[in-house]
């Protein structure tokens, strides 16, 4: 199930939608588009909420479990939202199936509350229980057993919130991380937990893409659809040296990241954080939440960016959810969803064909996307018959038609 409910949050009245493997919003400027990426990440981060505030057994020892969830979810979600997006109807509720729910609403101007569903109360009344008996009571536990219990508790969190997946938000403005050695804590909880991923790309991207295309040679044809992908995008070969982005190009030339063109410096930390996520931590499952991944990039370009998506997602089994401004990355999408369509219908042989002309990784059939376009404070649903309605992919394109055509009776 997993649905999505946002109400009365910032420009968004009303969202609902279901979290399939990929989600696509489109929309002008300031319709909310990033308003329900950040809601939905608040709501995805619940199983990380809780965690920390059942650890924080410095302060506070006598607070209920609830209390103690809705000081952490009190903080973060001032963190993300400003006082002027809220109001007493604010409301955020994640759906994980008939009888596993939970709604976050506004208590007053400064203050969370959640209310969760009768199965997920008991199953964190009795966990926050074991946190007091086993931690909170405790003097003699020591690091390293609270460290277990901590990557313990995750994966039993992941089974109670029925969410085995790791939840990254990926900012628009990604020029920000380009300074690999002076990447710090900040205030924004978006910001800290995308660089907390970018310092972990750095330590594997000092390799070329040679050395580790050896180390996963078993993955073949995979591999090399990513790698060719990313070349075509950045026209050269991402690494890190001496705690610096570099760009190597073909002819052994290079450059360092931040002076690049905007289309390099703004895509390229997406790119290999989906490699990585990919191809180096294969055993952890993803759901990605990144804005504008075509931002700055020519339209092939865009073309190759959303593939790579394609390929995190049927690979692993991962999930994404994005942003976007561009019609050409609606009509890519289109194209795959095609492919899927055909897919389904016509017969082996041609089955075979297909696959000639297009990789089935890359092939996005209908159960596993979501399309919507943000207006008047909701979301359209803009899916017409298994594909994505072209009035939404060529809106813009209509209105200068309409301005030409008037301009053209001037012209005598």
């Amino acid at each position: 199930m997993h649905k999505i409910s946002i109400s009365s949050l910032g420009p968004i009245e009303n969202a609902e939608f279901d979290l399939k493997d990929i989600t696509i919003i489109t929309g002008s400027q300031a319709s909310g588009k990033s308003t329900i990426l950040k809601a939905t990440y608040f709501l995805l981060m619940m199983k990380d909420f809780v965690l920390q505030a059942f650890l924080d057994f410095e302060s506070k020892k006598n607070r209920t479990y609830l209390e103690a969830i809705e000081d952490v979810l009190t903080q973060e979600f001032f963190q993300l939202f400003d006082l002027c997006f809220i109001n007493k109807n604010t409301k955020l509720i994640y759906s994980i199936s008939n009888n596993k729910s939970y709604e976050i609403k506004i208590k007053n101007l400064k203050k969370i509350s959640i209310s969760f569903s009768y199965e997920l109360e008991n199953n964190l009344k009795e966990e926050y229980a074991f946190f007091k008996n086993t931690i909170h009571n405790s003097e003699d536990i020591g690091v390293s057993e609270i460290q277990t219990l901590v990557g313990t508790k995750y994966r039993q969190f992941q089974k109670i919130f029925d969410l085995d997946k790791d939840v990254v938000f990926i900012p628009a403005d990604r020029s920000q991380f380009l300074d690999v050695a002076n990447l710090s804590l900040k205030e924004d909880k978006i910001v800290n937990s995308f660089s907390y991923y970018i310092k972990l790309i750095t330590k594997r991207f000092v390799k070329s893409y040679i050395d580790l295309d050896k180390e996963f040679k078993n993955d073949g044809n995979l591999f090399a659809l990513t790698n060719d992908r990313i070349k075509n995008i950045l026209k050269g070969e991402f690494l890190v040296k001496q705690d610096k982005y570099k760009i190597v190009f073909n002819n052994g030339k290079e450059i360092d990241l931040a002076s690049a063109s905007s289309g390099q410096r703004e895509s390229s930390l997406v790119l290999h954080l989906l490699k990585f996520f990919m191809y180096y931590r294969e055993r952890i499952k993803y759901i990605v939440l990144c804005e504008e991944p075509e931002s700055h990039l020519y339209t092939d370009a865009q073309s190759k960016i959303l593939e790579l998506f394609v390929l995190f997602i049927n690979i692993k089994g991962n999930k994404v959810l994005i942003t976007t401004h561009s019609p050409y990355l609606l009509q890519k999408t289109n194209n795959l969803l095609y492919a899927g369509n055909l897919m389904e219908k016509i017969s082996i042989t041609k089955k075979e064909e297909l696959k000639k002309v297009l990789d089935e990784k890359l092939i996005i059939h209908p159960k596993q996307l979501n399309a919507f376009f943000t207006k008047d404070g909701k979301i359209i649903d803009v899916i017409e018959k298994d594909f994505i309605n072209y009035d939404y992919i060529d809106a813009t394109s209509d209105d200068e038609s309409d301005l030409h055509d008037k301009l053209v009776k001037f012209d005598d």
